[in-house]
């Protein structure tokens, strides 16, 4: 598998050499313990505002991993949700109705 990873524009690299599978979404929801406040930057209101069913991943601060869907939520209060099941880092993964429970 090939890649490119930027970071804030500028090309990084990450030194994986046997990358099997990775995944990209966004936008990121709690970074360092805290829900990120503006999550904005979105061409479209409706990603951020919209109340729809959203799933999103994150990380404990013991390492345990969170893997949730909620419906009928926005991406500030999926934010607040995660923080609130102790994700230290979290972030939201595109396509909500393709819910992580069925897998």
């Amino acid at each position: 598998m090939e890649y490119e990873v930027t970071c804030n524009g500028e090309k990084t690299d990450l030194g994986f050499t046997d990358i099997k599978c990775m995944i990209s979404a966004e936008p990121y929801l709690v970074k360092d313990g805290e829900a990120l406040e503006d999550i904005g930057g979105f061409k479209d209101s409706r990603v951020e505002k919209g109340r729809v069913q959203r799933s999103a991943v994150g990380i404990t601060e013991k390492n345990k991993l969170l893997m949730v869907t909620y419906a009928d939520v926005n991406i500030s209060e999926l934010a607040q949700i995660m923080k609130s099941l102790g994700a230290m880092e979290a972030i939201n993964l595109d396509g909500g109705y393709m819910r992580l429970e069925d897998y």
